[in-house]
């Protein structure tokens, strides 16, 4: 099977890479150009640039490609408590595997190469370190979690490195003034947290909220996002309840202080101990529950049980497993040529391994959208998206990007609904398009 249509439009920096490759009368992308890798902070056009060699101290922008290949790298939890949150990469890795079955990138396999962090920033630190000094890397791609990614951007922002597809929606990836070498791979999680207050404005529009929040980066997004949300309606957040994911696994007395509330509905910003939450539920306690994206693999939802039953989320993404998503054509090519390249079963029926396969094809994408293969026009054709569609992202979601402007590649989001086997989409697919930096400040 044959990689889906894609959308490849001409973006502002493809169609100066066309006028590039007209003006040189030659057949294919002359690779000792470096469009985009110039010091004069323009473009071809006469363009600021969004991530501008300019402004590196240090910046090596044909590091890691070779006449042979392209080297890039990760870090994820593969091992730990949190593995679960690594399966992306098993998807990431069997699309390169893919690409380079099918001669790989202007004729360049892709070499990746992953490290294990245990969700731990420092050792993600250190791994993003050996990385670019020792391996010489050109990118990373999908490196996983929020704390991770804030440990590492400044060496990133420091040293002119693209991390792309990064793998958590936390709102700071929209600070892209300060940090042009990063760009999401999920949605933001204040979309998400504006996307369940839309939904009670409409259908409890006098509701009293519940929170409880991993008391970090990842979780006082959603509350942010939340309050302005519900600023000047009649929703009221009755109760607040934060916990500490390191150390704490048993969130019992801070469900008990929220259900003793009688709020009505219960937002939920937790990532590993989602589950427990939902099973420390009093059963006399039935609010109108919202749990995290990262919260919706059928993993995380079988181990909550019947607590699960009747919780809502969101989804930018198709699920593998649901049998009603199998005609498209995005899951189809997954279901099909992933097995070829080391997806188990399993694999091919988890979410995450899904995500990680889309965020490979997104990441080819972009080297051969780019009109040259250096770190700078690569990052630049991140930033200048236009109406692109990859791997199993729902038919209606399209991404694009406009620089500071318009940083968030995903900005359509579904409200979805766990009936105890699958997530039963619930309306419309809603577009914060251009509006995802106003939900929640990037630079707090």
């Amino acid at each position: 099977m044959t990689r889906p249509n894609k959308r490849h439009p001409l973006t502002l920096v493809a169609m100066f890479a066309l006028v590039a490759l007209i003006a040189a009368a030659c057949g294919g992308r002359d690779d000792d150009t470096t469009t985009g890798g110039g010091g004069d902070g323009e473009d071809g056009g006469g363009e600021a640039l969004v991530a501008d060699p300019a402004d590196c101290e240090i910046y090596d922008g044909e590091a890691g490609v070779t006449e042979d290949t392209i080297k890039i790298g990760t870090s994820a939890p593969i091992s730990g408590a949190v593995a679960a949150f690594g399966k992306p990469l098993a998807g990431m890795r069997a699309y390169i595997d893919y690409i380079n079955a099918q001669g790989g990138v202007d004729g360049r396999q892709i070499e990746l190469i992953a490290e294990d962090d245990q969700y731990d920033p420092n050792l993600t630190l250190q791994n993003v370190q050996k990385l670019v000094e020792e391996d010489n890397v050109f990118a990373l791609v999908g490196v996983i979690g929020t704390p991770n990614n804030l440990a590492i951007r400044d060496y990133l922002a420091e040293n002119c490195v693209p991390s792309l597809a990064v793998a958590t929606g936390s709102p700071k990836w929209g600070d892209v003034e300060n940090y042009p070498w990063m760009i999401g791979g999920l949605p933001s999680y204040a979309a998400e947290a504006t996307l369940f207050a839309e939904y009670l404005k409409e259908n409890q529009p006098d509701a009293k909220v519940a929170v409880i929040f991993q008391n970090d980066d990842f979780g006082k997004p959603y509350v942010e996002a939340f309050k302005n949300a519900i600023e000047g309606t009649d929703i009221e957040i009755v109760g607040e309840e934060s916990y500490d994911i390191a150390g704490q696994a048993d969130t019992t007395a801070q469900v008990t202080t929220l259900a003793d509330t009688d709020a009505d509905a219960f937002l939920v910003a937790a990532t590993t101990t989602c589950p427990n939450i939902l099973g420390q539920m009093p059963d006399d306690w039935e609010p109108t529950t919202y749990v995290s994206i990262v919260c919706t693999s059928r993993t995380l939802m079988a181990l909550a049980g019947d607590a699960a039953i009747g919780a809502y989320s969101a989804r930018a993404t198709l699920d593998p497993a649901d049998p009603a998503n199998a005609e498209d054509e995005g899951i189809a090519f997954f279901l099909e040529e992933g097995p070829k390249y080391g997806l188990t079963e399993e694999d091919l029926g988890n979410l995450n391994v899904a995500i990680g396969w889309s965020w490979g094809e997104w990441f080819v994408d972009m080297l051969e959208e780019s009109p040259a293969l250096t770190r700078a026009d690569v990052m630049n054709t991140a930033w200048a998206q236009q109406d692109q569609h990859f791997g199993v992202l729902l038919p209606e979601v399209l991404v694009n990007t406009n620089g500071v402007e318009d940083p968030w590649a995903i900005e359509q989001l579904q409200l979805i609904r766990w009936d105890g086997q699958a997530w039963v989409p619930e309306g419309e697919v809603v577009s914060f398009e251009g509006e995802t930096n106003t939900f929640a400040d990037p630079t707090a």
